[in-house]
Order: structure tokens, then C-alpha cells, then sequence
């Protein structure tokens, strides 16, 4: 048998067994979260046995399921620019940011994947590696007004994952509690950020966002 499956490596190439097709990498959007989820939400599920990073192509859609032009989309994480992991059998997600005229009247999303590029990256199925606490000069900050400096990263995973580190800034919040809230920009904190297999990591924030507040933190794996 171990013969055989060598045999099929050699003639038909070592990563058929593992690439991801795009029939397998499927979306769902939500436009509103609940309770403390965020709005303009996209998620991305990879059903295949490869990590892909695919490059999406999103058409706004109004409440009629009609294309709506002249609105520019802005991903967080980079969905839209190629740049963002999705691990085997693992769902991950973006943040969309809406601009122009008729940005108010998005109600749902087209996605078509341009490109998808295959990847090395461990899966994870303990999930994502999370910012589980934060620090200001040493001492606990967990508010979401209370500046800090340095982000405890855990891994619950059998292997080490590397990650980018964002943090998101938002909008004022919209009059209308149905219009969703969307961010205003986003950064990287640093470069990416190795944690060890089942282990927690502090990671110092750099002089340019040491001391920053009201943002939120995300994890993300990136090409880049």
C-alpha cells in the first residue's frame, strides 16, 4: 500500500492530494451582526485539505439582489487583495467597508474568486489564534477606552501558527440601529507573530502603537 501511494506521488505530482479547488472554498455574508458580532461580515470556508489564499472579487448588491455601482469595498484582512490565509477545514472571515453614493443601500454581497493561490499552512482545528489579554506597562487593560502596549496571544493548536496582528478603528456609530457600523481603518501592529504549538505569547506592541485605545484587536494569517 505504502508503495502504491508513493508510486501515485511520483506520476501525478506530490500536491494533488492536498490543493483546494474552488468548489471547495464557499461564502455566506451578514450584513448585521447579533449581539457583540461585527456587521458586514464575510465569511470564508475552506471545505478542502489545503490552506488558500484567494483573491475575491465583491459586487455590492442592493436589497433586491441587484449589482450596485459606483461603491468602492475595502476588506480588512485582505480578502479582496489576495493576501489572507484560510487553513484547511477551517472557516474564516473578513470585514467589508462600503464607500460611495449609494453605500447605504448594500444589503448583500456577490463573491467570485479571481485567483487561488495555494499555501503552506498548519491546519488549525482547535480554531484561530486569539488576543486573549491585554497590558498597559505591565498591567492589566481590558477595556475598550483603556490604552495598552502588549497583547497575550494564545494557540490552542498541535502546531506552531504565524499571524499578522491588526488593529481596527471605527466609525461613530450610525443613528439608524439597522445600518451597520462600519471601521474606519485598519493597521498592522508589527510583523507577524510566531506562537508556539498550545501556548500563550505576550507581544510588545512597536513605538507607533504602544499606548493606542479604542480599537479592536484581530489575528489573521497573511501571505505577506
Amino acid at each position: 500500500m505504502i508503495a502504491l501511494f508513493v508510486l501515485v506521488l511520483v506520476l501525478f505530482g506530490g500536491d494533488w492530494f492536498i490543493s483546494t479547488t474552488p468548489e471547495e472554498v464557499t461564502f455566506s455574508y451578514q450584513r448585521l451582526g447579533d449581539g457583540d458580532d461585527y456587521d458586514q461580515v464575510l465569511t470564508i470556508k475552506n471545505d478542502g485539505f489545503g490552506a488558500v489564499a484567494p483573491k475575491l472579487k465583491i459586487t455590492p448588491l442592493d436589497i433586491g439582489g441587484q449589482p450596485i455601482s459606483g461603491v468602492k469595498v475595502t476588506s480588512a484582512l485582505g480578502s479582496t487583495r489576495g493576501t489572507q490565509v484560510v487553513p484547511p477545514f477551517f472557516e474564516e472571515y473578513d470585514i467589508l467597508k462600503f464607500e460611495g453614493e449609494r453605500a447605504d443601500e448594500v444589503y448583500d454581497v456577490k463573491v467570485e474568486i479571481e485567483k487561488l493561490e495555494q499555501v503552506d499552512h498548519p491546519s488549525m482545528p482547535e480554531g484561530g489564534v486569539i488576543a486573549e489579554r491585554y497590558f498597559n506597562e505591565g498591567k492589566p487593560a481590558n477595556e475598550f477606552d483603556e490604552p495598552f502596549d502588549e497583547i497575550e496571544l494564545n494557540n490552542p493548536n498541535a502546531d506552531a501558527v504565524t499571524v499578522d496582528i491588526a488593529l481596527m478603528a471605527w466609525q461613530d456609530p450610525p443613528e439608524d440601529e439597522n445600518a451597520p457600523h462600519q471601521f474606519e481603518w485598519v493597521i498592522t501592529a508589527g510583523a507577524p507573530v510566531t506562537v508556539p504549538a498550545k501556548s500563550r505569547k505576550r507581544v510588545k506592541l512597536g513605538p507607533d502603537t504602544a499606548g493606542i485605545a479604542y480599537v479592536t484587536v484581530l489575528t489573521f494569517s497573511t501571505t505577506s
